[in-house]
């Protein structure tokens, strides 16, 4: 593939990820037309697509038709639904039977691998075909054509995206509140250093780190949880005001009997496909860590190394235990371009490479200036406050109390600094999203969805977050 290939194409800005570079290829992978089932129940088109390092673009005739299919395919019957989640469902038990197998071995070879590289492009079939940006107009149309009020409505979204089982991140959250809880009977609410930690706590928090330290295994440049990282976020849970619900939302008989069979049974399959999509991200990093596991045994390789490793590298890692040199790693650490063009992918890496393919794609997408932002409502509420940007975890030391964490999609791995903002705002996301589910567990403010908003706000800037309207203003 050549550099005059990419300016053939009209690129549509998308956000900047975070994901780990054989992660980024497999999603490329899993947007070329044909690849994905899920997607063919929507639409029939292929969407070309390039990163630049961590920024992502996508075509944008493709892209756009592609949104237009899956809003009228949800439109249309609850059939298209039906058929997600059952896919979904399949994908997710062939994704469980590999987890179970990479949890067992001792050693990574060229078989195992297949597997793991068809489990991951599996869930991607899931993330991509997320609904949760489509969601709420259908939601709302049903739910207003019944003529229920604004509260009515609100009890009702708060129980069906709520009530699901529970997720990885919730889980852990309710381990360390318990063990927060133990502590604060003990021995009061007195700041000690981990190593002066009592014992019996210590020990509590050592086995929640075993547990859960897989939860930060997937995103790019990081390793997995410390003890000290679990530390940190007992330390400030200690002190936070700002806590999950004990109970979950209940839904009233009253309010019951003003929806039909048919609006109860669509309700329902939203639940479920807000549990399968965020199920399989649970899922996605399990496997992945496991797997990272095995390279890092078997050729001293760490997690934050393996960040910038294409799917072929890893390949030839565990075929020829062909490593990156310290040279290559540095170039694709600062300077990395994939791209994936009707269904051919390529890569570029230096400086010269990268910055004629960001000239090509830059040009067509750059942000106007704007005082509003519009995006969906994921949490009601109105804050003023002052933004922060959050690209990754080395950045949630920002945020200070009253803030509003602003993201282009929030994860587990941020709830230390999600518990000091005062309401989150991100570039994607939906009913489905993680910051969805979290804002309204915690009852702060929260639009998704914006697209841009990481892209136009800058830290310090001063902002109305109006999640009534979906509405986010710059005051200055």
């Amino acid at each position: 593939m050549k550099i005059q290939d990419i300016a053939k194409i009209k690129w549509l800005k998308g956000n900047v990820w975070q994901e780990k570079w054989y992660n980024t290829e497999l999603c490329f992978l899993s947007l070329e037309e044909g690849v994905n089932p899920i997607y063919d129940l929507a639409t029939k088109v292929g969407c070309s697509s390039i990163a630049l390092n961590t920024q992502w673009f996508h075509e944008e005739k493709t892209y756009k038709k592609q949104e237009e299919d899956f809003k009228r395919a949800l439109q249309r019957n609850d059939a298209f639904i039906s058929g997600v989640i059952k896919l979904s469902e399949n994908y997710i038990k062939e994704a469980e039977a590999v987890l179970k197998k990479v949890e067992k071995a001792k050693e990574i070879n060229d078989i195992l691998l297949k597997e793991i590289k068809n489990a991951f492009m599996q869930l991607w079939y899931v993330f991509l075909a997320d609904l949760g940006e489509y969601l709420p107009t259908v939601i709302d149309d049903k739910l207003s054509a019944k003529k229920l009020n604004d509260k009515d409505i609100e009890e009702i979204k708060n129980y069906y995206f709520l009530n699901t089982l529970p997720l990885a991140f919730q889980k852990e959250n309710e381990n360390l509140k318990k063990i927060v809880s133990f502590y604060k009977k003990r021995y009061g609410e007195k700041i000690v250093n981990l190593d002066k930690l009592p014992k019996d706590v210590k020990n509590l928090l050592s086995k929640h780190n075993k547990q859960f330290e897989w939860l930060m295994s997937d995103e790019l440049d990081t390793s997995t949880y410390s003890l000290e990282d679990y530390y940190k976020k007992f330390r400030q849970m200690l002190f936070s005001k700002k806590q999950s619900p004990k109970t979950k939302p209940s839904l009233s008989m009253k309010t019951k009997k003003l929806l039909n069979r048919d609006t109860l049974v669509f309700l329902e399959m939203v639940n479920k496909h807000l549990f399968l999509d965020n199920y399989a991200a649970d899922l996605y990093t399990k496997i992945e860590f496991f797997f990272l596991k095995l390279l890092e045994k078997r050729l001293g390789i760490g997690f934050k190394e393996l960040s910038w490793y294409s799917w072929k590298d890893m390949e030839l890692l565990v075929n020829r235990h062909s490593k990156l040199s310290k040279e290559k790693l540095g170039e694709r650490q600062n300077y990395r371009v994939m791209v994936q063009i009707d269904g051919q992918i390529g890569y570029f890496y230096g400086k010269g490479d990268f910055d004629r393919v960001a000239a090509l794609v830059n040009f067509y997408a750059k942000a106007h200036k704007r005082t509003k932002i519009h995006g969906l409502i994921a949490s009601k509420g109105i804050v003023l406050g002052k933004v922060k940007i959050v690209r990754s975890v080395n950045d949630m030391d920002k945020i200070n109390s009253g803030d509003i964490l602003v993201a282009t999609t929030t994860r587990p791995d941020l709830m230390p600094a999600i518990l000091r903002a005062a309401a989150i705002v991100t570039d994607k996301g939906g009913i489905t999203s993680h910051a969805a589910i979290v804002s309204r567990e915690l009852n702060i403010p929260c639009i998704v969805a914006t697209q841009i908003a990481t892209e136009v706000l800058k830290d310090g800037d001063s902002i109305e977050v109006n999640a009534d309207k979906g509405i986010i203003t710059i005051l200055k």
